[in-house]
């Protein structure tokens, strides 16, 4: 039916001004729980899948090995109810529960994390996230192609109740990793049966009355540009912590129908999505909530265009962007300018200082590259995804780079599918991103820039980069035998040196010594990584640091802007990551309307 919608259009003096226009919606019955999704996802495929509008509906269908405890965020056990860990922690085994079910009845076994994790390293199917498995033995070598045998890789079934992992180091966030949803299990008999049929479409498996799932809802509907529904699953293993019975996911990507979709209680919750202009008066709703945030926001650089290959010509666009007027003039809610990729706040981590402000260094690397004052330099555009506010910023960078270098520069928008596409097939110039850390640690942000990797999109490819990338993957092997000819090749190659022969005079049998020495060993060639991609090769343009902007109804529990920590302090939650298991509707007052 049609409902009469008001929208918020302007403001006056301190107020807000609302209009009414007609806005089209289903008229089915209002679930449980409404929430502001934005763009429709790309893919329901938790293998496939990148973005985090994307990954709320696999944590909420899928279930791996461990998952993340609403409240704490801490890795606890999900599909295994229990697991052990070598000595040196580089043999994990996990231990299925017996009641863990598929939606179809079917156990849940180990034989399904192998075959799921196998797909999702398949040189076939070509996942982004395919890398957030290379830690495993064998791993990265099968997904690039190298090695075919994938009984050599270090994921094996012991029994249909226990699977074991073998890891090439220590890697301390790896339960994060086995809560992240690429690592999810899903249902072979579906995949093999829609993927068999020639005139199914890709990921036909995925859609309502055939996906499978195994996780706290399951898919009841998907409504194209309106919503899609989840319904509480009854087999789920511990369905009685549920406590939705239905979940509405809100296609909406227009941010005043998103802000006024919360404004008149048609959406509990709204992540993020209203205009820039409108953050001072919005962040005076009682409902605001905001935290610092483990979150990026910068610009990819096309390195495979002709423009771009000098990398002076990047370091150029870098200091000609002056971060201050975006988060003072555009964000306004506390934003930090970045000059880095990795977000501060990782114990241990020293990031470099980046590349500051600097516009005369801007026009004197430009010149030295080929183009002087601008003159030679293509137009280009800037490629944002439909949203007011990455507009607003893209038009801000524009202008700054038209007037500090005298080159030709574009906002250009498109919507979230096509963005998507134009980025991952390099169609473009500059283009908008933002990543979410998964887990709090450098790597979450500096893995995705090797060569050919899923997510980098920028045809950056630096052997040095590799290198480095290799080593911080296996540090106890580079400590036991150091590349020697490495050192001469880094920033802070004597510091290094110095670490790595400190962490190899302890004894081998010491081995929570050596781990305690290798972890600075590994943060230092974390802050060479981070280097070469924001002070010298510069493929990106780190611009600020997010913080956390949510919307969420007084009538809605589970929301957890601030975390339990270990000794009951309040936390920041820096990852804005919100379970959709772990919601509810309070009860009313006695009395209340």
């Amino acid at each position: 039916m049609r409902r009469t919608l008001l929208v918020f259009l302007a403001l006056f003096g301190a107020g807000i001004v609302l209009v009414s226009v007609m806005f089209s919606r289903t008229s089915q019955e209002r679930a449980d729980f409404t929430y502001v999704s934005g763009a429709e996802p790309k893919s329901l495929d938790p293998a496939i899948m990148t973005g985090q509008l994307e990954g709320r509906f696999a944590e909420a269908m899928f279930e791996g090995l461990t998952y993340w405890d609403p409240e704490t965020l801490d890795p606890v056990p999900g599909m295994a109810e229990r697991w052990e860990t070598s000595l040196d922690e580089k043999v994990w085994t996990f231990h299925l529960r017996r009641d863990a079910r598929w939606s179809n009845g079917e156990p849940v076994t180990a034989r399904d994390f192998h075959w799921s994790w196998r797909r999702a390293l398949s040189p076939e199917l070509a996942s982004e996230y395919s890398y957030m498995l290379w830690d495993i033995v064998g791993a990265e070598d099968f997904n690039k192609g190298s090695l075919t045998e994938f009984d050599r890789v270090g994921i094996t079934v012991l029994d249909d109740a226990t699977l074991r992992v073998t890891l090439k180091s220590a890697v301390p966030y790896f339960l994060d990793l086995t809560s992240f949803y690429t690592l999810s299990p899903v249902h072979r008999p579906t995949i093999e049966r829609w993927e068999a049929d020639p005139n199914a479409p890709p990921g036909a498996w995925t859609l309502p009355g055939r996906v499978v799932v195994n996780g706290p809802y399951l898919l009841e509907s998907w409504v194209t540009n309106d919503r899609i529904r989840l319904r509480r699953n009854p087999g789920y293993w511990n369905a009685g912590a549920i406590r939705l019975e239905t979940i509405d996911a809100l296609s909406i990507e227009d941010n005043t129908a998103a802000l006024n979709a919360f404004l008149t209680h048609e959406a509990d919750w709204n992540p993020a999505n209203w205009a820039n202009s409108l953050n001072d008066e919005v962040r005076k709703l009682p409902e605001f909530v905001s935290t610092e945030a483990f979150i990026s926001y910068y610009y990819r650089i096309n390195n495979t265009r002709a423009h771009f290959r000098d990398r002076r010509v990047r370091q150029a666009f870098s200091m000609a962007v002056d971060r201050t007027e975006l988060v003072e003039n555009i964000t306004r809610l506390g934003e930090k300018e970045a000059y880095t990729y990795v977000p501060p706040g990782i114990k241990g981590y020293d990031p470099p200082p980046g590349l500051r402000h600097d516009p005369d260094r801007a026009r004197k690397l430009l010149a030295e590259a080929g183009f002087p004052g601008g003159r030679g330099f293509p137009p280009i555009e800037i490629l944002y995804n439909t949203h007011e506010g990455h507009r607003q910023i893209a038009t801000v960078i524009a202008r700054q780079l038209s007037e500090t270098l005298g080159i030709q520069v574009h906002p250009h928008n498109q919507e979230w599918q096509s963005y998507q596409s134009d980025t991952q097939t390099l169609k473009y110039d500059l283009a908008r991103a933002g990543w979410i850390g998964d887990y709090l640690d450098p790597n979450t942000f500096l893995d995705m820039w090797v060569t050919g990797g899923g997510n980098n999109q920028t045809g950056y490819a630096s052997p040095l980069y590799d290198q480095l990338h290799r080593i911080s993957k296996d540090i106890s092997s580079f400590v036991q035998a150091p590349e020697e000819s490495l050192y001469g090749q880094l920033v802070e190659g004597e510091e290094l040196r110095r670490r790595v022969a400190a962490a190899g005079a302890v004894p081998e049998m010491e081995v929570a010594e050596r781990l305690r020495l290798q972890k600075p060993v590994r943060m230092l060639v974390f802050r060479e990584m981070e280097q070469l991609l924001c002070e010298i090769d510069c493929p990106i343009i780190p611009l600020y640091t997010y913080v956390t902007k949510n919307l969420v109804s007084r009538r809605v529990g589970g929301f957890h802007g601030w975390l339990r920590g270990p000794a009951g302090e309040r936390l920041p939650n820096v990852r804005d990551l919100h379970p959709l298991r772990g919601f509810f509707v309070l009860p009313r007052p006695p009395g209340g309307a």
